[in-house]
């Protein structure tokens, strides 16, 4: 086939193909099993089907976070990157769950496992902190444990409780276990908590 007739047939694959949308007031076109949109935010079409892959609320209404996310076999890996160059903070949410966030840092490779996320319907919600221009991997994969933590802790944390302290009420009268992210060489400012129950404690 040469032309004009290669271009014919170009234009009437892309008729079959588009339809009659026009981006304005017709932005989609069913053909065959999917659809052709145009005109609409992806982040608007994608949610459609559920959770996002990724979103964020910022303390910055102009903030700009993007991403890259990868599955294997084990682990669901995302790069997140602050695309402004200044510091930002922001709640990002990942569409992963079952699994506690681990963050590596691009530059030094150092690995922190956060002590403060929530994991809600399939979505994990994480505070994070970016430099300018800051990037950072947040990879899940491996499960959450069981530590024992007060209940302030718990609720400041958004943490599930799975059962009470063993230890006396007098000692210990307010100690749950929860399912949480936090290790004993991480913790937040506030209660203190320990993967041993004998051991829990709520500082005065």
């Amino acid at each position: 086939m040469g032309y004009p007739d290669c271009d014919r047939e170009v234009r009437e694959t892309a008729e079959r193909l588009w339809g009659n949308s026009d981006g304005q007031s017709v932005t989609e076109h069913r053909f065959g099993k999917g659809r052709v949109i145009w005109g609409r935010p992806l982040a608007a079409v994608l949610a459609e089907y559920g959770a996002p892959d990724f979103s964020y609320v910022a303390s910055s209404a102009d903030a700009e976070i993007i991403y890259i996310h990868r599955r294997t076999a084990d682990a669901e890996i995302y790069f997140v990157a602050n695309s402004q160059n200044r510091h930002e903070s922001a709640i990002c949410r990942f569409r992963a769950s079952g699994k506690a966030p681990e963050i590596l840092d691009p530059v030094t490779g150092t690995i922190t496992r956060p002590a403060l996320f929530r994991a809600v319907d399939g979505v994990t919600k994480l505070p994070m902190t970016f430099g300018p221009s800051g990037s950072a991997f947040v990879i899940f994969r491996k499960p959450r444990r069981h530590w024992w933590m007060s209940r302030a802790m718990a609720s400041h944390t958004g943490a599930r409780a799975t059962g009470r302290c063993r230890k006396s009420p007098q000692t210990a009268p307010s100690c749950v276990c929860a399912t949480a992210a936090a290790t004993p060489s991480r913790r937040p400012p506030g209660p203190r908590w320990r993967s041993n129950p004998s051991r829990c404690r709520i500082p005065s």
